[in-house]
């Protein structure tokens, strides 16, 4: 994949959709799905047992249904498995060119 697509990819697409996740219940590993309003978008919490220990995964879609954040959360650890943001910005560190990450923060926020 070439990086201009990438980037594309990063700012237009999601890597999963809201309704995706609920393909999670059919995994017994799987105890809990929930849906709640979250700003001027969705956050969807999912529970579910690794390697024996209770496990929430916390994923934040914005008003397009547009993947921004997923946390995991193991016992009092929590951790970022996937922040936009933080893609768009390493992506485009990587083509050198940071002078259109304020257009693409306004293009984001709308």
């Amino acid at each position: 994949m070439t990086l201009i697509k990438e980037i594309h990819d990063a700012i237009y697409l999601s890597p999963v959709l809201p309704h995706d996740l609920l393909q999670n219940l059919s995994d017994p590993a799987y105890l809990d799905v929930r849906f709640e309003s979250h700003l001027d978008g969705l956050m969807a919490t999912l529970v579910f047992i690794d390697e024996g220990e209770q496990v929430e995964a916390i994923y934040y879609f914005n008003q397009n249904q547009i993947l921004q954040r997923v946390e995991m959360i193991e016992g009092e650890c929590m951790s970022i498995l996937y922040d936009r943001m933080e893609v768009i910005i390493d992506l485009l560190k990587k083509s050198g060119d940071l002078s259109k990450l304020e257009e693409i923060m306004r293009l984001m926020a709308a």
